[in-house]
């Protein structure tokens, strides 16, 4: 309770602090041609994250429909605490690493798998539905790459 309250004394302050910052760079605000240089320099360039240009699926169950109407493998990426999608921890970034993602590999995914990313497969693995049934027969997760990623085809 003590804590909370601590909280609840600093909101109105901290609201009051970050309005003022806000205000402050309203008339800096960066003009749009500014952002345009900000986006390319961020931006992955073409081919620079081969990762992102698999079309990943996000439902297990589209997936597997998809895969048995192509007679292909799902291979499924699994995150701990996250997609490896957007994640940022280094340890599931490393899922979308260059070296891992390199042009044979991403041909070979993209022309032979269905690929889908779900969320830590040691939760998903516990649903108690057709999905969690799917997961644990197929022992989805328990190879895992590193301690907060794994990838398996099935």
């Amino acid at each position: 309770m003590a804590v909370r309250l601590y909280t609840s004394a600093l909101h109105g302050p901290l609201m009051l602090i970050i309005a003022g910052v806000a205000l402050g760079q309203a008339a800096n605000s960066p003009q749009p041609a500014d952002l345009q240089a900000l986006l390319r320099l961020i931006k992955p360039r073409e081919g620079e994250c081969r990762f992102h240009e698999v079309p990943w699926l996000l439902d297990v169950n589209q997936a597997r429909l998809q895969a048995a109407k192509e007679g292909k493998p799902l291979l499924i990426l699994s995150g701990h605490r996250g997609s490896p999608l957007g994640n940022c921890r280094l340890s599931v970034a490393a899922a979308r690493h260059p070296d891992v993602w390199n042009d044979e590999f991403t041909r070979l995914v993209k022309e032979k798998c269905i690929a889908i990313t779900i969320v830590d497969a040691g939760t998903a693995r516990q649903r108690q539905d057709a999905v969690g049934e799917f997961l644990r027969k197929a022992d989805v997760g328990r190879s895992a790459l590193t301690s907060n990623f794994s990838m398996d085809v099935v």
